[in-house]
C-alpha cells in the first residue's frame, strides 16, 4: 500500500558531464600482430615494446618488458602511428589501467629511480615510479592541455637508471581519450 524504494527511469537528466570517446580510442591493443603493428610502432631501445597476456579485458594488453624484465640501461619507447585529432574537442580526459612495478627509491632524488612516461609529441605529460602492488589500477589524468589541436603523436616511454635493478616494468590497457560531448 506504500512505496518503500523509487528509483528514475529513463531519460533522466543529469549533472554529470557526457563524454565520447576520440577516433581510434579505446585502444585495448587486440586484434592481430599486423593489426597491432599497424597502429603503433616507432619503437626504440631493446627489449621492444609489445602485447602482453596480462590484462584487465580482452586478450592483450601494452608492455615495455614482453620478456618479464626491462632492460636496465636503455630508454624504451613505443608511438602511436596515427595522430590523435582533438580539433574541436574540449574538457580532454586520458584514461587507461596500468600495472606499475619499477625501481622507485623514496630518496628525493629522481635520478635514482626508473620511470614510466608519457609524451604528447615533444612535450612531457606524465610520469610515474614506483609498484602498484602486483594490480592493475585505473587512472584518469586531465588532457584538457591539448584540446582543440590536431596532430597530436601520443608516445610512451621507460627510462631506467642504469643500475643493473631490474623490475617488471610497465603493463597498460584500457587507453581511452575522450573529451566533453558538445
Amino acid at each position: 500500500s506504500a512505496v518503500h524504494v523509487a528509483a528514475p527511469g529513463v531519460a533522466i537528466r543529469s549533472t554529470a558531464p557526457a563524454y565520447s570517446n576520440v577516433s581510434g580510442f579505446p585502444e585495448g591493443f587486440e586484434g592481430t600482430r599486423a593489426q597491432f603493428n599497424s597502429r603503433w610502432g616507432d619503437r626504440v631501445g631493446s627489449p621492444l615494446w609489445n602485447r602482453s597476456g596480462v590484462r584487465t579485458v580482452g586478450q592483450f594488453s601494452l608492455t615495455d618488458s614482453p620478456s618479464g624484465l626491462y632492460s636496465t640501461s636503455t630508454t624504451t619507447s613505443i608511438s602511436k602511428l596515427a595522430a590523435v585529432n582533438l580539433a574541436g574537442r574540449s574538457g580532454c580526459q586520458i584514461r587507461y589501467h596500468m600495472y606499475l612495478d619499477t625501481e622507485f627509491q623514496d630518496d628525493g632524488n629522481d635520478l635514482t629511480d626508473d620511470w614510466f612516461e608519457i609524451w604528447v609529441g615533444p612535450t612531457f605529460f606524465s610520469g610515474w615510479a614506483g609498484w602498484s602492488e602486483d594490480l592493475f589500477f585505473g587512472i584518469t589524468e586531465d588532457f584538457s592541455e591539448f584540446d582543440n589541436q590536431s596532430g597530436l603523436m601520443l608516445r610512451f616511454e621507460l627510462n631506467p637508471d642504469g643500475d643493473g635493478v631490474r623490475f617488471t616494468g610497465v603493463i597498460l590497457d584500457n587507453l581511452i581519450i575522450r573529451c566533453l560531448k558538445k
